[in-house]
């Protein structure tokens, strides 16, 4: 918090919002000009967002390169949005900083959020230093997630500085954000289903005693997607720090930081294009244009892999070695990753498969099921996992993630969750016990 005597870490008063459909049009290549009024210089900063709704985009770049998809983007759309929601908030609670990425050369600042893509865009920033450079990245899958550490920046919001030098007005500023049932989900099956010990025993014990049926093992390696949220509302009711990985947006203070592009994961494809493209990194486009599906597919499974085997020692005190691995296999399977093959290793063969042995297995079994059946797992492991939460604890999310839905404008009442007068098929994603067996589609 700001000390008393301390002016607000950011007051705008903004004077004309974005009006894109009415003077830029949704194939302008021009922009408005958006003044600013901030109390610590008392005058007017002006800064210049170039909108663009159609399928040209001319920020920074000259022409749209041959052979590459630009797609419409509400990226801007959503950050007016929010100052829009932010109006009438005070300011004076926010904190002054925010951990940020940022590259000089074009003027780009993020802030990232656990699960929200962020370690894609730590690599992304690394691959615009390795260019600026001259070492030569073509996309941030080239980059070794080892050689992409969390960025320790702090982007001052009051100085406009980055750690107290570097001039970061006129930046282009923007984050991630997802709908928090998703990212609930997604947090659940990445760190536990998916072998983690140490998620294991942060989310075990809280919530055990308050969910129907207990949490057996003493590692937490049975952890229901129930007992996970009950986990989640009963720290957040006692005021403990909630896991990154669960977390509310309040890291990168929305409301205070005056954010040029908000970006979804929903809407991944077309805004991280855009923002690559603002970038002016074609050669990233050009590769993703036809590969982005593949290499994001190659990247989960080495990484749903290599985590485990490099803390097998830890997961064995917890579950054996060949459950560690139909862990994995199952997680991926939700994710959307690989199909509806059941795991084919016995538990002699699973005790002695080395690490590249496994990724093959898992790349090999991907090309096995149609993109359209993957797609169909993820969809249903998302139904049967909250079909399973009663509606207490649903309402409870609701409340503590209401900034989250309302700001970015999220339906917090979607009807996949909420509606359960219709039946749905169970083919129990989420029961670690039926892993071996292949999952016959019933559509």
């Amino acid at each position: 918090m700001l000390p008393r005597n301390e002016q607000p870490a950011i007051s705008y008063t903004i004077h004309r919002e974005y009006e894109i459909d009415n003077e830029c049009g949704n194939n302008s290549t021009g922009c408005n000009n958006t003044k600013l009024l901030t109390d610590r210089d008392e005058g007017f900063v002006e800064r210049k967002h170039k909108i663009s709704m159609g399928k040209t985009f001319t920020d920074d770049v000259s022409e749209k390169p041959p052979n590459i998809n630009i797609y419409s983007t509400e990226g801007y759309k959503r950050a007016a949005f929010l100052r829009n929601k932010c109006a009438n908030i005070d300011k004076r609670q926010f904190h002054r900083t925010v951990r940020v990425s940022y590259d000089v050369k074009h003027k780009a600042l993020y802030c990232p959020l656990c699960k929200l893509a962020s370690t894609f865009w730590t690599r992304v920033f690394k691959m615009l230093d390795n260019n600026n450079k001259g070492r030569f990245t073509r996309h941030p899958f080239e980059v070794p997630i080892s050689q992409a550490p969390a960025s320790k920046l702090h982007f001052d919001i009051l100085d406009q500085k980055i750690e107290k030098t570097v001039n970061a007005k006129e930046s282009f500023i923007f984050l991630f954000v997802r709908n928090p049932f998703n990212l609930l989900f997604s947090a659940f099956v990445d760190k536990i289903v998916g072998p983690n010990p140490s998620l294991w025993k942060l989310f075990k014990n809280t919530a055990s005693a308050q969910a129907e049926g207990t949490v057996t093992n003493t590692c937490g390696a049975d952890l229901t997607f129930e007992h996970f949220l009950r986990n989640i509302v009963q720290m957040y009711k006692l005021k403990h720090t909630l896991d990154c990985h669960v977390a509310k947006f309040d890291a990168c203070q929305p409301c205070a930081v005056n954010y040029t592009f908000v970006a979804k994961i929903e809407t991944f494809k077309a805004d991280t294009f855009h923002i690559i493209y603002k970038f002016n990194q074609t050669q990233t486009l050009e590769v993703f244009e036809h590969e982005l599906s593949s290499l994001h597919a190659d990247d989960a499974i080495h990484d749903s892999t290599s985590g485990p085997f490099s803390w097998k020692w830890g997961i064995i005190r917890c579950i054996t070695w060949p459950e560690a691995l139909q862990r994995i296999w199952r997680k991926l399977q939700i994710r959307g990753i690989i199909g509806v093959n059941g795991f084919p290793l016995t538990d002699n063969e699973a005790n002695n498969i080395a690490k590249e042995e496994f990724i093959a297995l898992l790349e090999k079994t991907r090309f096995k099921t149609t993109s359209g059946e993957r797609g169909w797992l993820k969809e249903q492991a998302f139904k049967e996992a909250y079909r399973s939460v009663p509606f207490d604890v649903l309402d409870e999310i609701r409340t503590i993630y209401s900034n989250e839905f309302s700001l970015f404008d999220y339906n917090d009442s979607p009807g996949e969750i909420f509606n359960r007068n219709t039946e749905i098929q169970n083919y129990k994603l989420l029961d670690y016990t039926n892993i071996k067996e292949n999952i016959t589609l019933r559509l």
